[in-house]
């Protein structure tokens, strides 16, 4: 198993974190429910900003 990096969920790149990593990292780091809300939408704008051509991709 791989291991996930360790991080500052608040001043991490989400941009570049994979969703999969992104929704461990999240897991992991986050205080509470509101938190992790806090957390998935900053990776979300980060990652479709960073990412456009799979804004609308659901494979």
């Amino acid at each position: 198993m791989t291991m996930l990096p360790e991080i500052d969920p608040e001043t991490d790149d989400w941009s570049k974190r994979d969703p999969a990593i992104a929704f461990h990292l999240i897991d992991r780091y986050a205080d509470n429910w509101s938190h992790a809300g806090v957390l998935m939408e900053r990776w979300a704008r980060q990652w479709v900003k960073a990412n456009p051509e799979k804004e609308n991709d659901r494979s």
